[in-house]
């Protein structure tokens, strides 16, 4: 866990960039979750990354925490956000220091496929969330596509692993094993980077 933070405090300056070219699948997946946000809700995001959905989402809801572990991460996010009434806090998505049932939501973006043991995450979200509580889950999956392929292999190179290759059915069926009920499931961006935007329930 040491090396992946050390991974992703070191990529936090060029991450922004290096995802901008996912900028419209951003959007597409926000314009799927944004329903399912009412304004009196408490929303946790875990693995916030540089502020993606942040940026997006955060306005929509009464209280937004924002997390990651790399605190490098967090800052660019805290500071691209301004405004937008996000908190944010430096948090390990598998032992997170909140109260049990404490949040409405939890919104884990382009994170569970990257994760060595999602599963401890998974198990992070069902505690802190009240009974019925939300999952926003988008995840970047494999395709057929040989262009996604070649894409897997550089981030490879440049040291990001990928622990969980999901394709769309396979996250689904991850998310129901950890005791997640499947309410919507889109595809948002083209076949080159496509990315499963699973919305679930808490069982």
């Amino acid at each position: 866990m040491r090396d992946e933070k050390r991974f992703w405090d070191r990529f936090s300056h060029i991450y922004t960039k290096f995802v901008s070219d996912s900028d419209r699948t951003y959007d597409e997946a926000a314009a799927l979750i944004a329903p399912y946000i009412e304004p009196g809700m408490r929303v946790l995001e875990l693995a916030c990354g540089t502020g993606q959905f942040t940026l997006r989402l955060a306005s929509l809801a009464c209280e937004w925490y924002a997390t990651d572990f790399s605190a490098a991460m967090l800052g660019r996010a805290a500071r691209r956000a301004g405004s937008r009434g996000a908190a944010f806090g430096v948090a390990d998505a598998y032992n997170l220091a909140l109260p049990d049932a404490s949040f409405d939501a939890a919104l884990i973006g382009n994170a569970l496929h990257i994760m060595p043991e999602p599963e401890r995450a998974a198990a992070s979200i069902r505690r802190v969330l009240k009974p019925g509580g939300l999952l926003f889950a988008p995840t970047f999956v494999r395709s057929g596509v040989p262009a996604n392929a070649a894409h897997i292999r550089f981030i490879r190179a440049i040291g990001l692993r990928v622990y969980n290759n999901f394709d769309a059915a396979s996250l689904r069926e991850w998310l129901a094993g950890q005791g997640f009920e499947l309410m919507e499931s889109e595809i948002a961006g083209g076949e080159r980077k496509p990315m499963c935007c699973a919305i679930a329930r808490l069982r």
